[in-house]
């Protein structure tokens, strides 16, 4: 899936309401509310919303009597004209506690889940797609309890988001690129949710190799550059966490020019690494250059800005 814009991730609410268990001790289902998932609104972003088309995963489990049973393991959660739907309808039991656990988007490859957390093997950043995890753990049901409220769950982004805009250093003048890339950087990485080693609780990635001029990371075509600035790349560049200090990640523009003598010009620049020398999971960082009078690539000081919640409303799961 590719993704295209915004920076705030806010509270994504998801009502879920419990399992079918065979056992003669426990009420019949039909007696007990049934799990039920409908997002408030839909956008198309660097996730702010879940919505049409969208489909998360979701791992489940009821403790009861000291005995934990899996109820929903991965099971799809799709949109559809109806709401949100799943195959495997689950209810409240009453005197157990559930944990909730989900992962967007369903269907991952190389995901998977073991004593509560998520790992995810060889991970490919370059589809642009927005990978979040989410847990609501201990809730507890009892006999006479009302209808349980909307199980909240505040998606975190595991991956960065980088954004590119260029713009020529005088008014009236613009330049037409023939293509723009990056690479330096990892297009791939490995994440394992139960190695928290910086405290944040969002797990630790490991990036794969360096992408090369010859397989970019990024690629664009036929951007027009102004004096007001233009997007470099059409998607958002949705990263690996990694480190930028010690590594080189390189912009490279190129542009018909006259003047040259196989009549095009290229221009390449290290992304700087001194203001901002890591890309964490869940931050945007915005980068702005010009070209100067001498066609040279000058940064500005990039922006960071929070990215680590879900915001705009509540998914409210009914």
């Amino acid at each position: 899936m590719r993704t295209n814009t915004t920076i705030l991730l806010g509270a994504a609410a998801l009502l879920l309401v419990s399992c079918a268990d065979t056992r003669s001790e426990l009420p019949a289902p039909a007696a007990m509310p049934a799990i039920g998932f409908r997002p408030e609104v839909e956008t198309r972003a660097a996730r702010t919303q879940l919505g049409a088309g969208d489909e998360f995963a979701v791992w489940a489990s009821r403790t009861a009597g000291g005995v934990e049973t899996p109820i929903l393991t991965a099971e799809p959660v799709r949109h559809t004209s109806a709401g949100w739907v799943y195959a495997n309808t689950q209810y409240w039991w009453p005197g157990s506690t559930y944990d909730f656990r989900a992962l967007y988007p369903a269907g991952t490859p190389g995901v998977t889940f073991a004593g509560g957390y998520f790992a995810v093997a060889d991970f490919d950043a370059r589809q642009s797609t927005d990978l979040m995890v989410a847990s609501v753990t201990g809730v507890g049901y009892a006999a006479g309890d009302p209808t349980p409220e909307a199980v909240c769950f505040d998606f975190r982004h595991l991956t960065a988001r980088v954004v590119f805009e260029g713009r020529t250093s005088q008014q009236a003048t613009a330049l037409t690129l023939r293509e723009a890339l990056l690479y330096g950087l990892p297009a791939t990485g490995s994440y394992d949710g139960a190695a928290d080693t910086d405290g944040t609780g969002l797990g630790a990635w490991t990036p794969g190799p360096a992408t090369t001029a010859a397989d970019p990371f990024a690629r664009s075509e036929g951007v027009t550059l102004n004096y007001g600035g233009e997007t470099l790349f059409a998607d958002d560049l949705l990263v690996v966490p990694q480190r930028l200090a010690g590594t080189t990640c390189v912009l490279e523009l190129r542009y018909d020019d006259p003047g040259a003598a196989s009549g095009v010009t290229v221009r390449r620049a290290t992304i700087p690494a001194d203001v901002v020398s890591a890309w964490e999971a869940g931050g945007s960082y915005r980068y702005t250059f010009s070209l100067d009078a001498l066609n040279y690539i000058l940064f500005d000081r990039p922006t960071v800005e929070a990215w680590n919640y879900l915001s705009g409303g509540s998914i409210t799961i009914e």
